[in-house]
């Protein structure tokens, strides 16, 4: 898909929907995280890998254990 929008766009219409912003270039879905390593990163079902920025990744955590 090819969009010509902003993710702050995105992210207000999909974080409803269980997306979690976790860096400024990476919006995940939750039900699609493997797991998360000590270094920062998610691992997805996929096996991509998403970065969690040192800004973000207390908020994120705290959205990830909630959901759990």
């Amino acid at each position: 898909m090819v969009a010509a929008k902003v993710l702050k766009e995105f992210v207000t219409v999909l974080e409803p929907l269980g997306f979690v912003r976790t860096h400024r270039t990476h919006l995940v879905n939750r039900q699609h995280i493997l797991c998360v390593t000590t270094g920062g990163n998610i691992i997805m079902r996929d096996a991509s890998v998403a970065e969690i920025s040192r800004r973000m990744k207390s908020g994120v955590m705290k959205v990830l254990k909630n959901a759990a």
